[in-house]
């Protein structure tokens, strides 16, 4: 089996706006920096620290791997954060990050983040919710309500 090869660039020139939440990696503070090497600190809104901006080459997706509203957020330290949020445009970051970790002989897991799922069938994307989530969506709106 031919193993694939998969390049990265790791940068803050890396354009990730428009990204959003598309998955988790549960990891230690030092696989990511042994892999991506240390990341941009800079303190967004006082509820993320910490960011790689990677983009895979040459054609492929972006994503920002970054903690939220966790480790020094909230006066711990950053090598105590063991799950890291993760954008994207879409969920194929994960699986290239995946790849990317495994690689380097991590002990890291890649979770895709998924409320509900996506139905393209119809001309505009609709997201159908499990029954848990229409509870706990119906549970949040009448809160707000109150």
């Amino acid at each position: 089996m031919k193993e694939e090869t998969i390049a990265f660039m790791v940068g803050d020139h890396i354009d990730t706006e428009y990204t959003s939440l598309c998955g988790y990696v549960h990891c230690d503070y030092r696989d990511l920096v042994r892999v991506f090497g240390p990341p941009l600190e800079e303190n967004w809104d006082f509820k993320s620290t910490h960011h790689w901006f990677i983009k895979i080459v040459p054609h492929g997706p972006v994503m920002h791997i970054y903690n939220w509203m966790n480790g020094p957020v909230i006066g711990t330290s950053i090598t105590s954060i063991t799950r890291w949020n993760v954008g994207g445009k879409e969920e194929a970051p994960l699986e290239y990050l995946e790849k990317i970790l495994d690689f380097h002989d991590t002990d890291a897991q890649v979770i895709p983040y998924s409320i509900g799922k996506l139905d393209t069938s119809d001309k505009f994307f609709k997201l159908e919710l499990s029954e848990k989530d229409q509870r706990i969506q119906k549970a949040i709106s009448a809160m707000l309500r109150d």
